[in-house]
């Protein structure tokens, strides 16, 4: 209206940069939409990694206690506590990563993947049930922190146990060729897409089998990406292995992102009777409370009805 009254409106100044390719932003004006992009690197905004509350030395890498959390950090959200910060690239020469650094972080992540795995085998050896992923590998991260309970025989039916090659498990057993690593990670990709897939064509009435264990088997595949690929980002031995890892690590996070989004398997959990075993009843309960903190229960929905109406 002031612009139709003669009045020169000109954007609100501001010293904001990219936070991915570190290119100015002054073209754009405050705020910045969700879904507004650098103009050179086309790199999403409203991001994590844009917030002057994104912060690594703290509890989901976020200062603010009440904004829910945000697995993927480089992708768009919805969060109602960004603000850019004016500060959020920084240059790769001066990250001052060691290969020390590097180093410790491959032990952390392996020793957790090989606490799960040993977790779960005690478990498999204490308890009469035989029920466990088809391809025996890890199991999602709050599984393991709900003591890696496998869902019971009983209710799913029998999974004879199958030997696992290691490079199905370790993406370095690949060697250094980007090529295999990608092909690794797509390969998990393709299976839990196929999980999902099943998941969603069960006929009948949901049961363990048809429903909460494939949902698991989709979970451990992403994560397994996530996890090795992010592995190989931190300790890749050439420049080429660790880009190649980073975007990899990214479409393995964006595709676990989608799962915990996912309303038609969040509806198929949802229809699932609790199970009678503790352990698996704790499980789905836990799975469903993750997806309604996420904001499955069709708040993504009403957020972006609402974005739109902003914009």
């Amino acid at each position: 209206m002031l612009a139709d009254a003669g009045y020169d409106i000109k954007p609100m100044a501001h010293d904001l940069v990219c936070w991915k390719c570190g290119a100015s932003l002054a073209e754009l004006s405050l705020p910045l939409l969700r879904l507004e992009e650098c103009p050179q690197c086309h790199g999403e905004l409203h991001v994590c990694r844009m917030c002057i509350e994104y912060d690594t030395r703290v509890a989901k890498h976020c200062r603010e206690p009440t904004a829910e959390e945000v697995n993927d950090k480089t992708h768009a959200n919805f969060c109602d506590h960004f603000k850019p910060r004016a500060a959020a690239f920084t240059p790769p020469n001066s990250r001052r990563e060691t290969a020390s650094c590097r180093t410790r972080r491959h032990f952390e992540l392996n020793s957790l993947h090989n606490k799960r795995l040993r977790a779960r085998e005690r478990h498999n050896r204490e308890s009469s049930m035989a029920g466990r992923s088809p391809r025996g590998h890890c199991v999602p991260f709050f599984v393991a922190l709900l003591g890696c309970a496998a869902l019971p025989a009983r209710a799913a039916g029998p999974a004879p146990a199958r030997a696992v090659a290691s490079n199905d498990l370790h993406a370095w057993d690949a060697g250094d060729d980007p090529a295999a690593l990608a092909a690794w990670v797509h390969q998990h990709l393709r299976r839990a897409d196929a999980d999902i897939a099943r998941l969603l064509a069960a006929k009948g009435a949901r049961t363990v089998g048809n429903t909460l264990r494939r949902y698991d088997d989709a979970a451990n595949e992403l994560i397994l990406s996530v996890a090795q690929s992010s592995v190989m980002y931190g300790v890749g031995a050439t420049k080429e292995l660790r880009d190649e890892a980073q975007a990899l690590t990214q479409t393995a996070n964006a595709a676990y992102t989608a799962l915990n989004l996912n309303q038609a398997v969040y509806r198929a959990l949802e229809a699932l009777p609790s199970p009678a075993d503790a352990p698996t009843r704790h499980y789905l309960e836990h799975t469903l409370l993750e997806y309604r903190l996420a904001g499955d229960n069709d708040r993504p929905a009403r957020w972006l009805a609402g974005s739109e109406v902003l914009q």
